[in-house]
């Protein structure tokens, strides 16, 4: 048997023990827990339909900017949700952070990425930083959710992801439940700049996962802004 042949049969086989794991061990839409079909991936095509979009215009005027106006300087945010108690993109979020489901991060990265397709010009963003977790918690994890929601934003923008530009110096406990003034003392002046030189004059995209009260993209617009000639705008999944 030749090499081609072989190789045909053992994609056949493998699609085969795919279609028969599916059959026994369905996959299942995380916003109704309804069985999958083929062309859907983590989220029915009604459930995807019905997620709150913020559409939003890139500039310091819309709800999310308006959160950090006055408190640091950056060009814009834009969330693609709105966050709900209770509602689908809160289970999309609680499965990216704890579910050990990097590729919905990522996927919902590529949905961020064509949402801000036409709000920036092209080639305006030169690289994407994404919010970092203390190594610790990330190692606990097993990833970084906002690295893989910048993953996904850069299939789509095609520009580079700079995973360690900014390194998490302290391992803050949880912001849930937390006031605002208590968010902000949880996370000022716990990050700190790892390779400023290659920010220089860049126009930079921070990426996190919600943004609530603002305290820890404030926090890192804060380190950022230490660069000379730095631009500053801001995409994150939701907004609570």
């Amino acid at each position: 048997m030749c090499c081609s042949t072989r190789n045909s049969q053992a994609t056949i086989n493998y699609f085969m023990f795919n279609d028969f794991v599916n059959i026994l061990f369905p996959k299942t839409c995380i916003g109704c827990s309804r069985a999958l079909f083929k062309q859907e991936t983590f989220l029915c095509l009604h459930c995807k339909s019905e997620l709150p979009e913020a559409q939003y215009k890139a500039n310091t005027e819309n709800p999310a900017s308006q959160l950090l106006a006055g408190r640091t300087y950056f060009n814009t945010c834009l969330p693609l949700y709105y966050y709900y108690r209770g509602g689908k993109v809160q289970k999309i979020v609680k499965e990216m952070k704890y579910g050990n489901q990097p590729e919905l991060a990522q996927a919902m990265g590529k949905m961020m990425g064509r949402n801000m397709v036409g709000k920036f010009e092209p080639d305006q963003i030169h690289a994407i930083i994404p919010v970092p977790l203390h190594p610790k918690r990330e190692k606990a994890r097993g990833y970084n959710q906002s690295y893989f929601l910048s993953k996904g934003i850069a299939e789509i923008m095609e520009v580079p992801v700079l995973k360690d530009a900014i390194k998490r110096n302290v391992n803050t406990s949880s912001q849930t439940n937390k006031s605002r003034l208590k968010r902000w003392n949880n996370v000022s002046s716990i990050f700190s700049l790892q390779n400023s030189e290659c920010l220089t004059g860049k126009h930079i995209l921070l990426v996190d996962d919600v943004i609530t009260t603002g305290s820890t993209l404030e926090s890192c617009c804060t380190v950022l802004n230490d660069v000379e000639d730095i631009t500053i705008s801001i995409a994150t999944l939701a907004t609570a």
